[in-house]
């Protein structure tokens, strides 16, 4: 790669060489966020911040465009973008709910057409949605058994259910954008999570994913 992506301490979405040199402003409205690169380079989904809402939002990583939201909630952070490029994956939320009492899993193309929920919804809690290293699955954290656990579907969330189904919190509550307590191997074989253990920290790798 000869550019980086960052987002700015003064909220700008920034690209700049990867030799060093000055940058260019991909988005100055808000305060950007989280951004992820398609897996080709050429766009980048962040989240961009204002006073009162949080959207997703996608823009070319050089052509200078105007960034576009593609996300239509009161809130919605935690792009990701499956590994062809061909969908993002976002976590939402409506008011006046927060994250951790109610919220959703979505999926759309990359400009933001046939937005579909993949998990979530009415008294459920998810989070950290990331497709595996191929693309055929999707994991996410959700509440739905009354602990935050690691969940793995489809690629389009079907069929979904816990890895590690246990009465531990395998994430915290979502309290920003950009939390990870759990990661694909790059194989897609495995999963490695963090667990909360009575107030005790643990790392669990678990395996046969696939």
């Amino acid at each position: 790669p000869d550019r980086l992506i960052a987002a700015a301490d003064d909220g700008r979405l920034i690209t700049l060489p990867a030799d060093g040199g000055p940058g260019t402003t991909l988005s100055a409205e808000g305060r950007a966020a989280a951004p992820a690169c398609s897996p080709d380079g050429t766009r980048v989904a962040f989240v961009v911040e204002t006073d009162d809402s949080c959207a997703v939002a996608v823009v070319g990583s050089s052509d200078g465009a105007t960034p576009r939201t593609v996300s239509d909630a009161d809130y919605a952070w935690d792009p990701a973008w499956r590994p062809d490029g061909t969908q993002l994956v976002w976590h939402e939320w409506d008011l006046p709910n927060m994250p951790w009492d109610e919220s959703r899993v979505v999926r759309a193309a990359p400009d933001g057409r046939d937005r579909r929920r993949v998990a979530g919804g009415a008294d459920e809690a998810v989070g950290q949605p990331r497709w595996s290293p191929d693309g055929t699955r999707l994991a996410f954290v959700s509440d739905r058994s009354g602990w935050a656990n690691v969940w793995v579907g489809d690629h389009d969330g079907a069929d979904a259910t816990p890895v590690l189904p246990e009465p531990h919190e395998q994430a915290e509550p979502t309290w920003g954008p950009g939390q990870r307590s759990f990661t694909w191997s790059p194989d897609g074989a495995a999963l490695a999570m963090t667990r909360n253990e009575d107030g005790f920290g643990r790392l669990v790798v678990v395996r046969g994913t696939d």
